[in-house]
């Protein structure tokens, strides 16, 4: 960690998400490559390996900088790839408006609507509002966690740090705080709870395709005759759908939730700084 940083968080190379593909693959593959020997095709074998190679180069490019926090400043992660592009990570404590605790969730939690039905998938992290408009959040990995407080050592410890540097430049956490009642955070708060989708309706859309696909080719192969390549193809398409669609709304309806909750972070982080709120982050 440079001298002069408050705080240094090194976030994790490689996000659950390629973990768990880099896992599948490197299991199957050794498999995959050994059934194509066996077949007496080489060429397929060497093929093989590439969706490993794949996944092991976009974790080479997406793994992020250190999130620093200094007495001036802020540091927050970009990904390799982006910094060889020229993307700037570094943000002047005082072209900052608001940064607040606040609940994010990964694209693990985003992209499963089993893991998202429920309405409680959410992290703990720190969102940042600049005065240009734009936003960030730093995210912590959930690792080893503190029962008795939200979030990890690492989010609270990147708290502590962000207040402080926020006070030693004289500005408020919140610059802009949003106008809520004790009633409209809580309605908001239950909005948030709520699933994203009724779990029946999720296990559904999942489901689908394994029953769908199938009567579809039964019923191109009863109309059509031989079914080539192609039809194939649009089929297994079209089977999709309901799992596409059901992806596709909760992603949207969990970028709606994360707005409430940080409108409501926000408002207790105003009310925590003016004397009126729990001063735990």
């Amino acid at each position: 960690m440079p001298a002069d940083a408050l705080f240094e968080y090194r976030p994790a190379r490689f996000g659950p998400m390629s973990v768990a593909l880099v896992f599948i693959l490197a299991v199957l593959t050794p498999f995959v490559v050994a059934e194509r020997l066996l077949a007496h095709r080489p060429e397929e074998a060497l093929w093989a390996f590439l969706p490993l190679l794949a996944i092991l180069l976009f974790g080479y490019l997406s793994a992020p900088s250190p999130a620093r926090v200094f007495e001036g400043a802020i540091e927050v992660p970009r990904s390799r790839l982006a910094r060889w592009v020229g993307a700037q990570g570094r943000l002047e404590i005082s072209a900052i408006e608001n940064i607040f605790p606040s609940f994010y969730e990964d694209a693990g939690m985003r992209f499963s609507p089993f893991a998202s039905a429920e309405g409680t998938a959410k992290h703990a992290g720190v969102r940042i509002e600049t005065k240009e408009g734009r936003s960030y959040m730093l995210e912590f990995t959930p690792a080893v966690l503190n029962l008795r407080k939200k979030g990890t050592p690492a989010y609270h410890e990147a708290v502590d740090a962000v207040r402080a540097a926020r006070r030693g430049a004289g500005l408020p956490m919140v610059g802009t705080p949003p106008r809520l009642t004790d009633g409209e955070a809580e309605a908001m708060l239950t909005r948030a709870a709520r699933p994203l989708l009724p779990f029946p309706v999720t296990v559904a859309g999942v489901l689908a395709p394994a029953l769908v696909i199938p009567l579809l080719l039964w019923a191109a192969g009863q109309w059509l005759g031989a079914v080539g390549e192609a039809v194939a193809m649009l089929v297994a398409l079209v089977g999709l759908i309901p799992l596409i669609a059901v992806f596709a709304f909760v992603n949207v309806r969990s970028r709606g939730r994360a707005r409430l909750l940080h409108e409501v972070q926000k408002w207790r982080e105003h009310r925590r700084e003016a004397g009126d709120g729990p001063a735990e982050g």
